[in-house]
């Protein structure tokens, strides 16, 4: 599809980063909430247009601090909240699913924003070797550490890296209720996994593993292990 002049005169300042013309890349978010709000909201900025987002929950007050929701959305479905807002910020209609992800048929490049490792390990049994999702993305965070993996589903070599990180809930270390989560550790990871799908469609390398310390400023690249309670 060729872009037409709004489009190009709208990223016209991001255009030799992300050419317009992979805009219309299909894109899916599995879960509205910390990660998935943030993330979905900072894609259709970029102007990514196809975006499907997953979620049953609603918005609760606890929600507020760290997720892009409104005084006005509690009570609502996530999904039809973060529609209305996306479409305000940025004329973008996303493709909103109030329910979990389970084996509904699904293409195109995946991103996990769930809030347990259970959830990750059901949805990764149902996205393994899909031949139609080209990369998966699973975004962690744990108070103030985040941790990406991206990876082909399809790969022998991602599948086992992917799999040695995964675990089940009951062994991840339990963090205070109250050190759970807090905004600038989840712009972090909207801006990893935003950079993450440039790379992608733009054909350039890019990390398979991160993990970044917000407080201490760490950085390691190389799908390292983190067993704090993620969300």
């Amino acid at each position: 599809m060729t872009p037409d002049i709004d489009t190009e005169t709208r990223y016209m300042r991001q255009s030799g980063f992300l050419s317009t013309g992979r805009l219309t890349t299909k894109l899916n978010v599995i879960g509205a909430g910390a990660i998935g709000s943030f993330t979905a909201l900072t894609l259709a900025k970029m102007g990514f247009s196809d975006i499907s987002v997953y979620d049953p929950d609603i918005v609760e007050l606890h929600n507020l601090p760290n997720q892009f929701y409104r005084e006005s959305d509690i009570g609502k479905p996530k999904v039809i909240a973060l529609k209305e807002i996306i479409q305000a910020f940025t004329g973008t209609e996303i493709q909103a699913y109030q329910e979990m992800y389970k084996a509904q048929s699904i293409s195109g490049i995946t991103i996990s924003g769930v809030d347990s490792m259970d959830a990750r390990i059901a949805i990764w049994k149902k996205l393994k070797f899909n031949m139609r999702v080209p990369l998966y993305i699973d975004a962690r965070m744990g108070g103030e550490v985040m941790m990406l993996v991206a990876i082909n589903p399809c790969d022998i070599n991602d599948i086992k890296r992917y799999e040695a990180s995964l675990y089940p809930s009951k062994e991840a270390i339990k963090l205070r209720c109250t050190q759970q989560a807090i905004i600038y550790t989840l712009l972090h990871v909207a801006g990893y996994v935003a950079n993450t799908v440039k790379r992608y469609v733009m054909n350039e390398t890019y990390d398979k593993g991160i993990i970044f310390d917000t407080n201490t400023g760490m950085l390691m690249t190389d799908m390292p292990e983190i067993r704090e309670e993620v969300g």
